[in-house]
């Protein structure tokens, strides 16, 4: 399972890329590390946000995407501690 969040939908490069081992084990954490250089939601200029999906490769290598892309909003309290 693969969590890509990117600046924008027409981003080809993510900015944070978190990939679990199985699905077993499907637990993804977001650290502070992982958004410390990332601009809170609210200051990015109008008309652009983060966004996020979730895909999931199969044993045959199919991806499917889980989540399709959704808002991603990076808070104050989300950048401000570690």
């Amino acid at each position: 399972i693969t969590f890509t969040v990117k600046k924008g939908i027409s981003t080809r490069v993510p900015i944070i890329t978190k990939t679990t081992g199985t699905i077993q084990n499907n637990l993804i954490t977001i650290l502070p590390s992982d958004t410390k250089k990332l601009v809170v939601s609210e200051q990015l200029p109008v008309g652009t946000c983060y966004t996020y999906d979730v895909q999931i490769k199969l044993a045959n290598g199919t991806i499917n995407t889980m989540i399709t892309h959704s808002p991603f909003i990076l808070d104050w309290e989300a950048t401000e501690s570690e």
